[in-house]
């Protein structure tokens, strides 16, 4: 059996995958019923119930940022979409693309809290008391195991904000130009065999704009 398509997107794009059509077939009173992978309806059978099982997600693009001396802070959003037209259940982590930073990822702080919508994700926004807090090294971790989990009707959605935030002044040892790629990826599946991902990314970098001055 072919595995779950996976189309990847960049920042502020919408992305979705699409595993295939599951077509079940409802036979005649007493004899069950069987899934066909994308097979054909059987003519004779009592009724025919198709089905696709996918999944969108964009990150605002406010989440790419490039810290600096005059920039120390980023707000934006993250949001999920169940595109299918069945009930799924979803897995949402985030990891650190590889040759990305650790010391930089460690030094960016996070706040994470859920919302209606990404549109309210903004440097104003009012950040609940019970906010997740932490760093980017912290939330990977947290999520690297698939830890935001749940259920999503046909059509449903999830959003979050993410705050983050460079203390710039505090940054020794980290080198100009670091850099941390960020990977947001989501799956969605309808039983055990039907499943879909959709992946977004997001980077973050430090530019040393700090420059000694020397009198004459």
């Amino acid at each position: 059996m072919a595995g779950p398509a996976r189309i990847l997107g960049s920042s502020g794009l919408v992305v979705a995958a699409v595993t295939g059509i599951l077509t079940t077939v409802a036979l005649l009173p007493g004899t069950g019923s069987y899934a066909l992978w994308n097979g054909a309806a059987v003519t004779d059978a009592g009724t025919v119930t198709a089905g696709t099982v996918a999944v969108a997600e964009t990150v605002t693009p406010s989440l790419d940022v490039v810290f600096t001396s005059g920039r120390t802070t980023s707000t934006g959003g993250v949001l999920v979409t169940n595109t299918s037209t069945v009930a799924t259940t979803f897995t949402s982590a985030v990891t650190l693309v590889p040759g990305s930073s650790a010391p930089l990822a460690a030094a960016i702080s996070l706040v994470a809290w859920p919302t209606a919508n990404t549109a309210s994700c903004t440097t104003g926004a009012a950040v609940p008391s019970d906010a997740y807090t932490g760093t980017w090294s912290s939330v990977v971790a947290a999520t690297g195991a698939g830890a935001l989990t749940g259920t999503l009707a046909p059509g449903a959605s999830f959003a979050y904000c993410l705050r983050s935030t460079m203390n710039v002044a505090a940054a020794a040892g980290i080198t100009s130009g670091s850099l941390v790629s960020l990977s947001f990826t989501t799956r969605v599946s309808a039983g055990t065999t039907w499943s879909a991902v959709a992946t977004t990314t997001a980077s973050q970098s430090f530019v040393d704009s700090l420059v000694d001055t020397v009198e004459p």
